[in-house]
């Protein structure tokens, strides 16, 4: 169900993105929709590298200083390599792709097709990173889960809310902790009592 779901979250943004373009060539009353798909993904890209590549990394790269302090250390690790993975993409993935689209003619049709997926997977990249808070928050089934989904949607674009949006999603209820804290009780007492009843039993076969 999940790749079901992401393959149509991809082709929604693909569709999403045609709509976009098919209304701007509206507006500027220009009927060259091929080179209106290629300005908006060229619009794409240059976001990217100039927006994405600057505040993307730096805000998972403080995120993983913050979820150190709850000291969950793989979570630090998957937000450093994340932090690495998208500067990687921004800075280098998309520019490559988009100096090899640049390189093929503006009358030709294939510039055109191609640049819907290519869309479409940048659209989906933003998304998933805008509303990873949201994302975390609901698969750890948090209490105020809900309320981080909604400050993500209307607030995740600022860069220090998300950052605390997503520490936030990352931190343990209350509730959890304390099933945790009568676990670590109950732990050393199941142990004693497993022991003592050994014990008896050794204790009558001598007898």
């Amino acid at each position: 169900m999940k790749k079901k779901g992401l393959i149509l979250i991809y082709l929604g943004s693909c569709l999403f993105f045609v709509i976009m373009a098919l209304i701007n060539t509206y507006v500027r009353g220009r009927h060259d929709v091929p080179f209106n798909i290629v300005a908006s993904y060229q619009g794409l890209v240059w976001f990217f590298v100039n927006v994405a590549a600057h505040i993307c990394p730096g805000n998972f790269l403080l995120a993983a200083i913050l979820v150190l302090y709850l000291k969950k250390f793989k979570v630090c690790g998957y937000l450093l390599a994340a932090a690495g993975l998208i500067y990687l993409i921004c800075q280098y993935l998309v520019p490559g792709v988009d100096v090899l689209l640049r390189n093929i003619p503006e009358q030709n049709v294939f510039k055109c097709i191609l640049a819907v997926p290519l869309s479409g997977f940048d659209l989906d990249l933003l998304l998933g990173i805008n509303f990873l808070p949201a994302v975390v928050a609901f698969e750890r089934h948090k209490e105020r889960r809900k309320i981080i989904g909604l400050l993500n949607l209307f607030l995740g674009w600022i860069p220090p809310l998300w950052v605390v949006l997503l520490v936030w999603a990352f931190r343990n209820d209350k509730k959890a902790k304390a099933d945790e804290t009568v676990r670590e009780k109950k732990g050393p007492a199941k142990a004693k009592s497993v022991h003592q009843r050994i014990a008896k039993k050794k204790g009558r076969k001598k007898k």
